[in-house]
């Protein structure tokens, strides 16, 4: 299914950021959740793309004042990245 395609992730990912910056935080949780699942299910969670989500979720996190879930994301991301990369 091509909604599913890590590519489609990626997209989800890079759309949510950009959200972010323009500061319609309306639908980006909800974006970086749904991309976080695509990873997950198709490539796993041991990728660039799935940390990359994750460390925008953390940010979203962070400009929420949820800084508990903000580190738990950015330090997985982190964990991710020095594995893979």
């Amino acid at each position: 299914r091509l909604g599913t395609h890590p590519d489609v992730a990626q997209m989800k990912n890079n759309l949510a950021a950009l959200y972010m910056q323009m500061g319609k935080l309306e639908s980006v949780e909800e974006l970086l959740q749904e991309s976080l699942k695509i990873f997950e299910k198709k490539i796993g969670k041991q990728n660039a793309g799935y940390a990359s989500t994750l460390s925008n979720l953390g940010n979203y996190y962070r400009i929420q004042g949820k800084l508990d879930k903000a580190t738990a994301n950015l330090q997985e991301a982190l964990t991710i990245r020095k594995e893979v990369l």
